[in-house]
């Protein structure tokens, strides 16, 4: 079972997983332990409210604070990120 971000981390995980020229026995073994997987909150399409995120990155930028934007713009609808991960995680099942 999966939440939110954490299921795009277990898609990830297991698309690493089925890759032939992965040599970690214990990620191939997640691959082959795994029956059936439950998304919940899961953003695969985007998130919602991705705006709202790049706008507190920003203002805590401009406050001083280190602030990386990158997974929030990775979570953005039009993400070839996200368009890879739904390929790839596709293809393993």
């Amino acid at each position: 079972m999966s939440h939110s971000m954490g299921g795009l981390i277990t898609k990830e995980a297991l698309q690493r997983a089925s890759d032939e020229t992965e040599k970690d026995k214990d990620l191939k073994e997640v691959l082959n332990s795994t029956f059936a997987l439950f998304f919940l909150g899961t953003p695969h399409r985007g998130g919602a409210y991705t705006g709202l995120g790049l706008t507190a990155a920003k203002i805590a930028k401009i406050t001083g604070f280190s602030a990386n934007d990158q997974n929030i713009r990775d979570l953005k609808g039009s993400s070839p990120v996200l368009a890879l991960l739904r390929q790839g995680f596709a293809r393993l099942f």
